[in-house]
């Protein structure tokens, strides 16, 4: 599936499962940061300076995939924050606002045959996007 297929509910859920991941790699470098300075065994380490290393290795990957998921996200045509997005649920409240314009048959034909879950759609059945 190419990312224009994705759906916006797709791209959202990916998108949390990233942070997810992300939030639970940099709990986990607290924990770890924290229990093993008081003793490096518990966390099956033999040493501060392993503690030290491991922790430093779960915040840069923890800190990269919420980058990564952030970036991706955000760089998707159908994605939550991209500027098409934004334009779109413009277009589909000024649809509500004034029927007759130029772009609603457009907006209304893309909810009809694309991405039913796209707040733009929301917007047009009366839902809060």
């Amino acid at each position: 599936v190419g990312c224009a297929e994705m759906t916006y509910a797709t791209i959202v859920t990916i998108g949390q499962i990233g942070f997810t991941i992300a939030q639970v790699l940099l709990v986990a470098a607290i924990a770890v940061g924290l229990i093993g300075i008081v003793r490096p065994s518990w966390v099956r380490l033999s040493s501060r300076w392993r503690v030290i290393g491991a922790t430093f290795a779960l915040l840069l990957v923890g800190a990269a995939i919420f980058v990564g998921t952030f970036v991706w996200t955000h760089s998707q045509e159908n994605g939550p924050h991209s500027a098409e997005t934004y334009l779109r649920v413009l277009r589909a409240e000024a649809c509500i606002e004034t029927p007759g314009r130029d772009f609603c048959s457009e907006v209304r034909s893309r909810c009809e045959t694309e991405d039913a879950s796209h707040p733009a759609c929301r917007v047009l059945r009366g839902e809060r996007p």
